[in-house]
């Protein structure tokens, strides 16, 4: 480990993310708001430590996608802001490594209007939430030239959403 900063976070990002929300009377309809993630995309700065993640500790030969299925949208105001900030929760059921799991994303968000017609747009924002490897049925890994490792994932989503029909 000579030469590393430590503490440091081992961060793995992808853009192969597909999925929407889908509302009606200001309920989430479960069956349509999910998004997919093709795990075997997932890239760090170091290939090394790709590979050992999808193979030993994804194991994405088996499990290539996480999914999330939405549940709930807590404390965002309905109907949905036309624009300005808003802070909010979304929680539904997680399926990574083939164990499906409840978990709560802490979201924040910027609504926009359309600036054509002057009406509600889209939104762009941030969305988190953490678990120990456990809550899925994986592994911490053990690597002899890691000095240790914490028993957390976070997972972090930029999203751009646009209003349909």
């Amino acid at each position: 480990m000579v030469g590393a900063n430590l503490p440091n976070d081992a961060v793995g990002s992808t853009t192969a993310v597909q999925g929407q929300i889908v509302l009606a009377g200001g309920t989430v309809q479960a069956e349509q708001s999910r998004f997919t993630v093709d795990l075997s995309t997932l890239q760090s700065d170091d290939s090394r430590r790709d590979n050992y993640v999808r193979r030993s500790s994804l194991e994405t030969t088996r499990f290539p996608t996480a999914e999330f299925v939405l549940r709930e949208v807590r404390g965002l105001a309905t109907p949905l802001p036309v624009s300005g900030p808003a802070q909010f929760q979304l929680a539904g059921d997680l399926t990574v490594h083939g164990v499906t799991s409840s978990v709560v994303w802490d979201t924040t968000a910027i609504f926009t209007t359309d600036g054509t017609t002057g009406t509600a747009g889209g939104a762009t924002g941030k969305a988190a939430t953490s678990f120990p490897f456990s809550q899925f049925g994986m592994q911490i890994p053990r690597v002899f030239v890691v000095v240790s490792l914490e028993d957390n994932i976070r997972l972090e989503l930029d999203f751009r959403l646009a209003r349909a029909g």
